[in-house]
């Protein structure tokens, strides 16, 4: 068992990893980036994050409107990922809902207003 658990944390951290660097890679492109800027966001984003995490860890690391607990702007990326990559709608619901059932604090209001985003 602590095997298949030890190969689950590898295809995490490695395919599912590949995977969102792809779906950015392809966000990025789409907001107008080069493949060149891309790539280079891409980098530092990549080395800041795990700077990050191995000095603060997790939660600490976490940016963005989860862990402000700014559902407008939740909702706002939803409406935009629905009507234009549902696949990566699916995705961001599925990561929120780790991140906010696992990794932020907010308060009950802004939780409650989440969860009906990601839970509907």
């Amino acid at each position: 068992m602590k095997y298949n658990i030890y190969i689950i944390g590898g295809v995490i951290t490695a395919n599912f990893f590949v995977a969102l660097l792809y779906s950015s890679q392809q966000l990025f492109c789409k907001a107008g980036f080069s493949k060149p800027e891309t790539d280079a966001l891409l980098e530092t984003l990549i080395r800041t994050t795990l700077h990050n995490f191995k000095q603060e860890g997790a939660k600490k690391t976490l940016t963005g409107p989860l862990q402000r607990g700014d559902a407008l702007t939740i909702r706002y990326h939803l409406d935009i990922l629905r009507t234009q990559w549902p696949d990566l709608a699916d995705l961001y619901i599925a990561f929120s809902r780790f991140i906010i059932h696992n990794l932020v604090d907010l308060k009950q209001d802004k939780l409650d207003k989440i969860i009906k985003l990601l839970h509907p």
